[in-house]
């Protein structure tokens, strides 16, 4: 579980102050998918953010298993990311100079694991996004398609318990977008991690359990769908 209290963010407060978070309170109950939407400017790239530790609140709490992860010192909280969330991005974020392995490998080391069980876990996660032939292969030679299902791979590498985000399909067209969601919702069903997406796309936020709808830094409406176990059998 998942439980945001209080949480604000304001950008620039000395000068031109942009509130970009008022007062949000939330829950998110384990293993739901999550859909944050919002127009440019709402706040929920921010609120995703912040949830994650990525960017710091002004005040508010974050409680993770009723721990408020908000009050971790910066060791702690890398710590924290590497063993329990994975992230993916619009731009991918993946180093071209680097083999898809080395790519995945990158939060094993963080965890101080050793080199075979980073090996054996990344081809792992290769093979969990149908790229494990790419293994050596310079994240460079990848297409748009690949390059994001590299950014998956690494993402769940570590079985994290919470997954985000933001605007996954935003750079791909429609058909590998697809494709990409369909691995991304099978992949969490069968890790049983809690998925949290910003999305400006409401048929895919519609296949998610919950949708936050944002305005203005706030959430001014919460639904709750009932046609994701439909979308789950078309997925399988």
């Amino acid at each position: 579980m998942i439980t945001v209290k209080n949480l604000n963010k304001t950008y620039n407060p000395k000068k031109n102050p942009v509130q970009a978070l008022q007062n949000i309170n939330l829950s998110i109950p384990s293993k739901q998918k999550i859909a944050v939407v919002g127009r440019s400017g709402s706040g929920k790239s921010t609120l995703m953010q912040v949830m994650s530790t990525l960017d710091k609140a002004d005040s508010g709490e974050v409680l993770i298993d009723k721990t408020n992860i908000l009050q971790f010192n910066d060791k702690q909280l890398d710590k924290f990311r590497a063993e329990k969330m994975g992230f993916i991005f619009q731009n991918f974020y993946v180093d071209d100079t680097q083999t898809c392995l080395a790519n995945i490998s990158l939060p094993l080391e963080i965890l101080n694991m050793n080199k075979s069980a980073r090996k054996r876990l990344s081809l792992e996660a290769l093979e969990r996004v149908g790229l494990e032939d790419k293994a050596k292969s310079l994240a460079s030679e990848l297409s748009g398609g690949q390059r994001q299902r590299l950014a998956i791979a690494r993402a769940i590498v570590n079985n994290p318990k919470i997954l985000f985000a933001d605007e996954p399909t935003g750079n791909l067209d429609s058909q590998t977008g697809w494709q990409i969601i369909q691995t991304l919702f099978n992949l969490t069903n069968h890790l049983g991690t809690t998925f949290i997406m910003v999305t400006h796309d409401i048929t895919l936020a519609n296949m998610c359990d919950i949708i936050f709808q944002m305005q203005d830094g706030k959430i001014w409406q919460i639904d709750k769908k009932s046609n994701t176990k439909e979308f789950n059998n078309i997925i399988k």
